[in-house]
């Protein structure tokens, strides 16, 4: 039984040396054991090939690959011979032709340098393997393998010289023609002169390394890769990867680079947030901190010319910094305290340069009177009058010819260069920057706000340029090419970018950031000037962190043979994959703490929001489906959070929709309605009308409909026997546009707002209704018009085919209140002026209903 069960790769060594006692050979299988390969599948390497001639020039993709190697073993079994092949007989599928041997020589030799890029040493197994030796035990290497032992001892020397001299003979299946399943043993046996008892084998294949051997009198010992919570995190990755790109296993691969080291900390990663800071954030800020150092090697030690100066701006590149550090220890990464709103405040030196920051602050980054206010040093006084003109003028326009007097634009222009010269004696004393240096910004992301603020002022004061260096980029026309992300469209779709930057920057910025306050001012000395921190810092963040930066620390450690190559590409894959997967695919417990936490907007207001709310979630899908996320709430700023708590499949439409710009009206999400018949009582007369509930989420249904001068009656007796309530809001006409309901005050009716008739209550908003059932709304006074959004599950819907299964080509007539199911009157009639007035609200419902889209671009 023992060697039945599964070695995870930490507890190797000592199990290892155990089980070694007595015997003379050690045997290790190859892949998956001495050499793994960075990737989740061993077919993936494959995707390496894809791009490179003779392969690209045929078009082949590491499906061809694959299906070449099936095919030569098909082939062989209808010879009647055992399926074993060799990588050359593999590539004669690809390349039949009498003079495509030169093809096949170079298909060969490409996929052996992509093995040797790709693959590492373990170090727990070659500790095993110096065990042997120091032993004097004989080490050989038994594979099941389309390599020969030529070509793999030529792999496993690439990799690991010391694997080489460590190893002393190996075994391929594919020169004996036989697996490891089959007769590959007693050959082992046979040309060794060697009794099973005397082998102790470590392998990972369950069948080939266990239980074959095992029935010959070996000692196995079954090594797992992905034991434990190693395969929880393959499954993120891998949903990740497959949900960000296309072409995985063809021209993509799930990268899992730094597996060998996994073992080094296990023993201190006892909780949650110590994984989600190895794996994931670890791999992340690692690759960041290795591209810049790249780029930048040997540019930051000028002395007598100018120079590349960085700048880590605080709080949200703490870790940055900190990785940075220990990836190029000898280079300087100077800290910067600078917020948006001290950006914002240096830059007003001119009077267009205020105009044009109220206008933008307005439109583009909604600030409030109070932040532009504070952005423009106003004192309190000056604040209560910018507050005052904004609610006179219904326009921008007019606010700002209200306000905005020579006199006052003089005094934020006087103050500014006050503020701006204490900003940068800040840059200066921090980062030695000089005139005609360059400083480089480092930041998470993802727009330049600050770079693009500072450029003109620096380059005015001391002939410097700005660049910029973020964690993640969204192109700003305004930067024109001075800025770049790890992450950016450089390789990536504007659509994917874009989703990234709107779906959880501000939870990877809060995993990056220092502890403290928000900087709002500098001393004349250039010491920054921080708030009190408004927003309660979670402690696992700090301990993620430490996580990330030793992982930082052991990458950095690690000998070349520990690792696959770091490219460029592969780096910026790799955390591409551990961002979507910290994102997208958070555990369960990661999203409960995320729940918990709060974002800060340093805008120099008091404001902070949360980062997701999942039970606010679930009800705005039931209200809307995914177009609650276009407005009608308060401000959340993680809802693929939200949507992942919901269902993998809202998190996947989201995705479409956001990514690829799918444009998807409210009735377009589902093809499932239900018609609700309506009432509006007058005082001489009634209009019986219908309006389409459109199905959201976990059943529930939404329709909106006007009320009026009249009492409305909603019928809901004649579409349920049983059914549950969910919500029901009031907001004005007005307010129902592109953004729904997102720009007037929404009012929750409560239960007293509305009466109930034939109706019998059971709770939690569960109705049991008679077929006479209606709920009544009172009339609202002339000249107002409100609106009315209810939410409803039908638990047990009448037999009525007319009102339960509406037809598409009569829902416009049925919003538009003329069907004769709902008692409309005859089209040739005379409309009187009370039912046009409905129909009109009916009208302009069904206009919405089917122009306003969910979509991310």
């Amino acid at each position: 039984m023992e060697t039945m069960t599964s070695i995870a790769p930490c507890a190797l060594p000592d199990v290892w040396r155990h089980a070694a006692e007595g015997k003379t050979i050690a045997s290790f299988d190859c892949f998956d054991t001495l050499l793994w390969r960075g990737v989740s599948a061993p077919s993936q390497v494959f995707c390496e090939l894809a791009g490179k001639p003779p392969f690209s020039t045929q078009g082949y993709t590491a499906y061809h690959r694959v299906m070449a190697e099936s095919l030569a073993r098909r082939v062989r079994f209808e010879q009647k011979e055992v399926p074993e092949v060799t990588l050359s007989e593999v590539y004669q599928q690809l390349f039949p032709e009498p003079d495509d041997a030169t093809r096949i020589t170079a298909c060969m030799a490409c996929e052996q340098e992509a093995e040797a890029s790709i693959c590492f040493v373990v170090p727990a197994v070659i500790a095993c393997m110096r065990e042997a030796r120091r032993l004097g035990m004989t080490i050989i290497v038994v594979s099941d393998t389309y390599f020969n032992a030529g070509q793999l001892r030529a792999l496993i020397a690439s990799v690991s010289p010391e694997a080489d001299e460590l190893v002393d003979r190996i075994f391929c299946s594919s020169d004996y023609r036989t697996m490891k399943k089959y007769q590959l043993w007693h050959r082992v046996l046979d040309e060794l002169y060697a009794a099973p008892e005397t082998i102790v084998h470590l392998g990972d294949n369950r069948v080939a390394d266990i239980l074959m051997p095992s029935k010959l009198g070996i000692a196995c010992l079954w090594l797992d890769r992905y034991a434990g919570a190693a395969m929880t995190v393959l499954r993120r990755r891998e949903c990740a990867t497959r949900l960000i790109f296309s072409g995985v296993e063809e021209t993509r691969s799930v990268w899992t680079l730094y597996d060998g080291l996994d073992c080094r900390t296990q023993a201190e990663r006892s909780n949650w947030h110590d994984e989600l800071g190895w794996h994931f954030l670890g791999p992340v800020v690692f690759a960041f901190a290795k591209t810049l150092a790249d780029e930048f090697a040997g540019q930051t030690h000028g002395i007598d010319q100018p120079t590349v100066r960085f700048g880590f701006l605080m709080r949200d590149a703490h870790l940055l910094r900190e990785a940075a550090d220990i990836v190029a220890p000898h280079e300087p990464h100077p800290s910067l305290h600078i917020s948006r709103k001290t950006a914002f405040s240096a830059s007003f030196d001119s009077d267009d340069a205020i105009l044009h920051f109220v206008k933008l602050g307005r439109l583009e980054y909604r600030l409030s009177s109070a932040q532009c206010g504070v952005c423009l040093l106003l004192n309190e006084v000056e604040k209560a009058r910018l507050a005052e003109a904004f609610m006179a003028k219904e326009d921008t326009t007019g606010a700002m010819r209200e306000f905005f007097s020579p006199q006052m634009l003089d005094a934020i222009k006087t103050r500014s260069k006050a503020f701006r010269a204490r900003l940068i004696r800040h840059i200066v004393a921090q980062t030695g920057l000089k005139r005609g240096d360059t400083l480089c910004l480092v930041d998470t992301g993802y727009n330049g706000t600050i770079q693009y603020l500072l450029h003109d002022v620096l380059r005015k004061e001391m002939n410097v340029t700005v660049i910029g260096r973020y964690l993640i980029y969204r192109q700003n026309l305004r930067l024109h090419g001075r800025a770049s992300g790890l992450i950016d469209e450089s390789w990536l779709d504007h659509g994917l970018i874009h989703t990234l930057s709107q779906s959880g920057l501000s939870y990877l910025e809060a995993l990056c950031a220092g502890a403290g306050g928000c900087v709002v001012d500098y001393a004349q000395n250039g010491r920054s000037v921080c708030n009190a921190e408004m927003v309660c810092r979670s402690p696992w963040i700090d301990a993620c962190q430490r996580m990330a930066l030793m992982f930082v620390n052991q990458v950095c450690a690690s000998s070349a043979s520990e690792l696959p190559k770091l490219t460029r590409s592969r780096l910026r894959e790799s955390a591409l994959t551990n961002i979507s997967a910290m994102l997208f695919f958070p555990s369960e417990c990661e999203l409960s703490e995320i729940s918990q936490m709060q974002g800060e907007v340093n805008l120099g207001a008091d404001i902070c929001h949360s980062l997701c709310d999942p039970e606010k979630g679930l009800s705005g899908l039931r209200r809307r489906g995914l177009l609650y996320m276009t407005g009608g709430g308060e401000f959340r700023s993680n809802w693929p959070f939200e949507l992942r708590y919901a269902g993998a499949d809202q998190l996947a439409l989201y995705m479409a929709c956001f990514r690829n710009g799918l444009r998807m009206t409210e009735p377009a999400f589902s093809y499932r309605h239900i018609t609700l018949p309506l009432t509006f009582a007058f005082e001489a007369d009634v209009a019986r009308r219908c309006v389409p509930a459109h199905a959201t989420y976990d059943g529930y249904y939404t329709a909106v409909f006007p009320l009026s001068q009249g009492k409305v009656y909603v019928e809901i007796g004649a579409v349920a026997q049983w059914l549950q309530i969910e919500s029901v809001t009031s907001f004005p006409a007005e307010a129902y546009g592109y953004i729904s309901e997102s720009s007037g005050p929404q009012l929750r009716f409560e239960s007293t707002d509305y009466i109930f008739d034939d109706v019998t209550r059971h709770g939690n908003g569960l109705l049991e209704c008679d077929h006479a059932a209606v709920m009544t709304f009172a009339p609202i006074p002339e000249g107002t018009s409100d609106y009315i959004r209810l939410v409803f599950r039908p638990i047990t819907l009448r037999d009525d085919p007319q009102l339960t299964a509406w037809p598409a080509d009569q829902q416009l007539v049925a919003v538009n209140g003329v069907d004769s199911h709902c008692g409309g009157k005859d089209k040739s009639a005379p409309i009187p002026s009370y039912a046009a007035l409905i129909d009109a609200k009916l009208a302009a419902i069904g206009s919405v209903l089917n122009t306003a889209v969910y979509t991310g671009l």
